[in-house]
């Protein structure tokens, strides 16, 4: 009975174990933080659950566009058919080491 007890007060309470982080994921916390800081005007601290996601998503596009601006200077660089080719022949590449 007490070790129940004690196992649902352990339940109510806030934990503020936290994990190590890779050093990606902390790079990734960083941007996010400062997206939030510039974004915003607020630390973490005083951020709305929406300003965090908003600064998230706002993080992730930042790299997708990051990624598409290389992609497209190699398409421009290489010419579009060569480059279609080229992504093709790579995409069956990864298909046959990965089914083979």
């Amino acid at each position: 009975m007490a070790q129940a007890k004690s196992m649902a007060q352990n339940k109510n309470t806030k934990t503020t174990a936290t994990k190590k982080l890779t050093a990606s994921e902390e790079v990734l916390k960083k941007e996010i933080v400062g997206k939030v800081n510039r974004h915003f005007g607020k630390v973490m601290e005083d951020a709305t659950p929406h300003m965090v996601y908003t600064a998230c998503a706002l993080t992730v596009r930042d790299r997708i566009m990051e990624k598409w601006a290389v992609s497209h200077q190699t398409v421009k660089k290489m010419g579009a058919k060569n480059f279609i080719i080229y992504h093709l022949s790579s995409l069956w590449a990864d298909f046959f080491a990965q089914t083979f």
